[in-house]
């Protein structure tokens, strides 16, 4: 029970961590941000999985698809949504000016 609670937390603060970078990328990034921002999703699902497959090979833990999985459609669900509110956060700003 422990170990599910720790593990639903790590995926809760690792999921707003994701949605406020990515906000604040939306806001920053003028040009393309959704391009932007899949890129940098892309990047850092790059270094995820080959630190998977090096654990996998150096010291044989096992690379479960569903441990991936969760945290992919989450980080999909923060690319969007973050991006989407840093580009309304952005759109409102320049409105009041």
């Amino acid at each position: 029970m422990f170990v599910r609670l720790e593990w639903l937390s790590c995926l809760l603060l690792g999921f707003l961590t994701s949605l406020i970078v990515y906000c604040y990328l939306g806001y920053k990034q003028t040009v393309s941000p959704y391009k932007q921002a899949f890129l940098v999703a892309a990047v850092y699902w790059f270094i995820d999985l080959s630190v998977g497959a090096l654990l996998y090979i150096l010291l044989e833990i096992s690379m479960d698809p569903l441990i991936y999985l969760i945290p992919a459609l989450l980080h999909v669900i923060a690319v969007l949504l973050g991006t989407l509110l840093g580009i309304q956060l952005r759109r409102k700003r320049v409105e009041r000016k």
